[in-house]
């Protein structure tokens, strides 16, 4: 990965970090995103975070991620879009 800045979360394995652009995935990277599957649903005019069950919904993703054969020598990269919302529901 390069020129941007990401959030270590599991040295190694685990990364956060917010794009402007879709990545494409290598031979040892893979990619994934949030921000079209779990929405936050606003109770006024607030933007985040995910409630508990999308929290829950998110790590059985990540989960699954993390534990893929497929994925197994990959450094996984969960990414956002750049706006602040996106973010906040991103947990960064």
């Amino acid at each position: 990965m390069t020129d941007r800045t990401s959030f270590e979360v599991i040295p190694n394995r685990l990364y956060y970090v917010p794009l402007r652009t879709l990545p494409k995935e290598t031979a040892r990277e893979t990619y994934f995103c949030i921000d079209n599957e779990l929405v936050y649903w606003n109770f006024f005019l607030d933007f985040g975070p995910l409630n508990l069950g999308q929290l829950y919904r998110f790590c059985t993703i990540l989960n699954g991620k993390l534990s893929s054969e497929k994925h197994k020598k990959k450094v996984i990269y969960f990414y956002s879009g750049t706006h602040g919302h996106k973010r906040a529901n991103a947990g960064k």
